[in-house]
């Protein structure tokens, strides 16, 4: 039988403690990150709300309708945040952009008004 090189040996239980104490770690503070992200959504909509008045055809504003489409909010966990986004959508996007930003912030605006 084959003798096991003491370096492998000792790498592999530095593996196995480090798996452990990895384990063993506080669990992330999810909900802090979640309330970040939907405050970071708030943040896109009024920036998409700035750039609609400057120019509602802009490269600018398509980027940030995808950039909103891709930030999750649960409307029934952060109803504030929904309702500040619903509220700069009613007030100064609504009806001021047009082909896919609107098509695709309009479904945004439907997934928040349902909750």
């Amino acid at each position: 039988m084959k003798r096991v090189h003491p370096i492998l040996l000792s790498l592999a239980a530095v593996g196995l403690l480090s798996a452990i104490s990895g384990c063993s770690n506080k669990p992330k503070d999810t909900a802090n990150r979640n309330a970040a992200i939907a405050q970071e959504k708030v943040t896109l909509v009024k920036r998409l709300a700035d750039e609609v008045a400057k120019n509602p055809n802009s490269v600018d504003v398509a980027g940030l309708v995808e950039e909103i489409m891709n930030t999750p909010l649960d409307p029934a966990e952060y109803p504030a945040e929904a309702t500040e986004i619903l509220k700069i959508y009613d007030e100064k996007i609504k009806g001021k952009i047009t082909g896919d930003p609107a098509m695709h912030m309009a479904s945004v605006i439907s997934r928040l008004k349902r909750s």
